[in-house]
């Protein structure tokens, strides 16, 4: 029996440790970035691009290549004449020839490494543009992370005013004993007490489907976890810190590396090259009719001297299409301002409104407490009394409510600029 009595406290304690445990809404960004599906596809596009600079590179290795050729041919060369005292053998008509071919480049005019300039900034555009998917997802955590927050807060102060509602009754049961008070009384109390638990219940199970939402985003479950009031952030916006203004930039840089590489194409090409085989006859002596060995060395130029402007027309392609960049940046650093802008009005906006609210709720307590009296002595009914009090709720949880969009939208403003 004592064994068990451990174990059971052993698991009690262990529930109240996994109840008492926190998280911040920083570490819930990092888990839904990290467990992202789409995350997977950053490491996937570096593998990707090193793939493709590593094949880029082997332009810079000799190629080697085999020729093998058996044919036959209806004539071959001889000399149409007799002379005296000189044979010569008849060239024949089944002939074999294999080689091994061997060709190095030595100046391709930059062609190679613009390219793998070009793969290396298409690689990492890949991967801001991922990071740019990634924000939506933080987006998605932060949002759903101040819903749990508001509806907690709502639930908090909902129960202590069914609590007060709970305290008040039981003072009126009295005065009912007492004969200072009616059932009707205690029916209002009673009901109202169903309203604020109807509102309880409500509110959890929305509760329930936002942190089943979160638990989907960072992959693991945060129904037991307590969830932290985020620091209040220094606002700092003024640096735009987004991926997709860098992807923008990036992409800018790739069509630099597209101009070079245009420019590239129209320089010459020099390259060695050496040819070993054997052969019968001999290819490059065709009198030696038996298997022989034969080679050649030598260096090569290609040179495409004019080719109809096309270097030149992709080079403007090219410079309209960065143009073209240039608007699409100009154009999200205007949409980020306008929701910069209408960040900053809900901050002031909701500051405004918790001074208001504190206000408000100040002198509404007193008209609760003067009606509450009232009550007590009869000159009003519980109608009365309810009304003031379900307002004085309404301001509470409307405070609480303005304090956490306050909250919002000063960590929304710093998210915004990719500074959180």
């Amino acid at each position: 029996m004592k064994k068990y009595f451990f174990i059971g406290i052993l698991i009690l304690l262990g529930n109240a440790t996994l109840q008492s445990q926190s998280v911040k809404l920083e570490d819930l960004l990092a888990k839904a970035v990290q467990f992202a599906p789409i995350n997977s596809q950053i490491n996937y596009y570096k593998q990707s691009g090193r793939l493709v600079e590593s094949t880029l590179q082997s332009g810079y290795y000799p190629k080697l290549t085999l020729d093998a050729q058996a044919s036959y041919q209806s004539d071959v060369f001889a000399i149409p004449i007799n002379l005296p005292n000189l044979s010569m053998q008849q060239i024949p008509k089944e002939q074999y020839k294999s080689s091994v071919n061997i060709n190095q480049m030595i100046y391709d005019g930059g062609v190679i490494s613009n390219l793998i300039s070009k793969s290396e900034i298409d690689s990492k555009v890949n991967v801001k543009n991922v990071e740019s998917n990634l924000t939506k997802i933080r987006d998605n955590v932060i949002k759903l992370y101040f819903s749990i927050l508001e509806i907690q807060d709502n639930i908090t102060i909902i129960e202590n005013y069914n609590q007060k509602l709970s305290s008040d009754r039981n003072k009126f049961k009295i005065m009912l004993e007492n004969g200072t008070a009616t059932k009707g009384i205690i029916s209002k109390f009673d009901l109202e007490s169903i309203k604020l638990k109807q509102k309880i219940s409500m509110l959890e199970l929305d509760l329930q489907v936002i942190k089943k939402n979160l638990s989907e985003l960072c992959n693991f479950d945060v129904n037991s976890l307590q969830f932290e009031i985020p620091t209040e952030p220094v606002v700092d916006y003024n640096v735009i810190k987004r991926p997709e203004i860098e992807s923008l930039e990036l992409k800018k840089s790739s069509l630099d590396a597209g101009k070079s590489l245009a420019k590239s194409t129209l320089l010459p090409k020099i390259y060695l090259f050496a040819q070993v085989g054997i052969g019968s006859p001999n290819p490059f002596n065709m009198f030696e009719i038996k298997n022989s060995a034969f080679y050649m060395t030598g260096i090569r130029l290609n040179w495409e001297i004019y080719d109809w402007s096309v270097a030149s027309k992709n080079s403007e392609m090219l410079e309209i299409n960065s143009k073209i960049i240039d608007s699409e940046k100009d154009n999200f650093t205007q949409n980020l301002r306008i929701a910069i802008n209408n960040y900053e009005g809900e901050l002031e906006k909701f500051t405004n409104m918790v001074g208001d609210d504190l206000e408000m709720i100040e002198i509404q307590n007193r008209i609760v407490s003067e009606r509450k009296l009232q009550l007590e002595n009869g000159t009003v009914g519980a109608t009365d009394y309810f009304i003031e009090l379900n307002t004085l709720l309404d301001l509470e949880l409307n405070m609480e409510l303005h304090k956490t969009k306050l909250l919002n939208a000063k960590i929304n403003l710093q998210n915004i600029s990719g500074n959180y």
